[in-house]
């Protein structure tokens, strides 16, 4: 919508559609793993104990989210506690960004196809599928995509800094990712007033 890609009706539709979708179509049995781990060290423990869970986020250099089964993932938990690694199971009610939820990216998809009319981008967007710009032919196909694919985060963040070198601003209320974009960039600032890393702080 900021892009001048979508208008603020059809912005609002689309995130009341996805948010229903993504409660409705998740199948059950699945949970999500925060891990304080590289992906690389996260993805050598699940190939060798051959777990189906898989990287839902790549947050940071050191911090992932796994999804998956939820047995498989109090497995997991115990594997990384014997190797001093912590994590934290996370409240949601299936495991989002996996093929879990991989019937909804397709249910979207179709209902952007009919609702939404997709414009040209004014400003760069980039997609945390891709960790690159949305391609304009391929802009709704991506969108409805990443429902069920890895958050790229830490990459996304990287190929905005080497495009576009600035200070990364975290806008709203807290500070949930202001950790995440330290990460990428030392000199991030929140909007939030009340933290120390703020602008106004």
């Amino acid at each position: 919508y900021a892009a001048g890609v979508i208008k603020l009706e059809d912005l609002l539709k689309a995130s009341y559609q996805r948010g229903l979708l993504m409660e409705k179509a998740g199948r059950p049995g699945g949970g999500m793993l925060a891990v304080m781990g590289s992906a690389e060290r996260v993805d050598e423990i699940l190939r060798k104990e051959g777990l189906n869970a898989k990287i839902a986020n790549y947050n940071g250099p050191d911090q992932v989210v796994v999804g998956g089964a939820t047995a498989e993932l109090e497995k997991l938990k115990q594997l990384l506690r014997a190797q001093r690694i912590s994590s934290k199971s996370l409240e949601v009610s299936t495991a989002f960004h996996t093929e879990y939820v991989s019937e909804a990216a397709s249910v979207f998809d179709t209902w952007l196809a009919s609702n939404v009319v997709f414009g040209t981008s004014q400003i760069p967007v980039y997609s945390n599928l891709l960790a690159t710009v949305y391609p304009p032919e391929k802009a709704r196909e991506t969108l409805s995509a990443q429902l069920g694919a890895s958050v790229r985060f830490h990459e996304m963040l990287t190929a905005m800094q080497e495009d576009h070198p600035a200070t990364l601003v975290e806008i709203g209320p807290g500070r949930k990712i202001h950790g995440l974009l330290i990460a990428t960039d030392a000199k991030a600032l929140s909007l939030d007033s009340d933290s120390r890393g703020s602008v106004l702080g």
